[in-house]
This record gives C-alpha cells, sequence and structure tokens, in this order.
C-alpha cells in the first residue's frame, strides 16, 4: 500500500458548515477514507494556509475517485492526492532508474555516443 497525502481546503459553505455545527473531522475523514479502503494514519489543521492536510495508507488507483468524492460534497475549494515516498524507498527506485536509464537509447544520443555504448 502507498502513502498518500491529501490535501483539501473548505469552500465558503464548508466553513460556514463547520462553524454553524462544528464537529469531529477526524471521525469523518476516517469513515470516508474507509469506503475507499483507505486507513487516516494522520490530520491536521494548516492554520496559516486554512487547509486540512492527511496523510493516508491505501492503493493510489483510488485518488480519482476520492477526490471527485471529496468535491462532489459541494465542501470544498480544492482536493489533492498525491503519492508520497520515504527516502528508503526514494533511494531504492533512484537504483532502478539508474538501471532503467542505462537501458533506454534515447532520441536525443548521437551516433558517438551510441557507438561508445556499444563498446
Amino acid at each position: 500500500m502507498a502513502l498518500i497525502l491529501v490535501k483539501t481546503r473548505y469552500n465558503s459553505e464548508g466553513f460556514r458548515g463547520i462553524a454553524n455545527d462544528p464537529s469531529d473531522r477526524r471521525a469523518a475523514s476516517e469513515a470516508g477514507f474507509a469506503a475507499a479502503n483507505w486507513q487516516l494514519r494522520d490530520m491536521y489543521f494548516l492554520p496559516s494556509s486554512s487547509e486540512w492536510l492527511m496523510i493516508v495508507e491505501g492503493d493510489p488507483e483510488n485518488m480519482v475517485a476520492m477526490e471527485v468524492s471529496i468535491m462532489s460534497s459541494g465542501a470544498f475549494e480544492y482536493a489533492h492526492c498525491e503519492v508520497i515516498v520515504t527516502p528508503e524507498s526514494f533511494l531504492t527506485q533512484t537504483q532502478r532508474a539508474g538501471e532503467l536509464a542505462a537501458k533506454y537509447d534515447a532520441p536525443n544520443r548521437d551516433e558517438i555516443d551510441r557507438v561508445l555504448l556499444d563498446d
């Protein structure tokens, strides 16, 4: 399962709703993410930007469905989902990238480079 960073910001209707009827947003978020088979790891409100930042674990295939479902509520200005990786995973992937790059015949490689690589 991937780690996914979710950032949202209420629109004016969303802020009006939460001001008129405050509720536990963690419980609501956990339930929403669980519907997509995602697990909420933690969440934070960022006062300086009025955003929610949530870290969830789940299948990235569900990112579009989650963004659309969040936005369809009518309470948010935006919803962004991004896969995030640990430094250890980054190292593994960059090592793999080096292996793949060595096998790729780039279209901008000139003939001299091609001959040198064949030697």
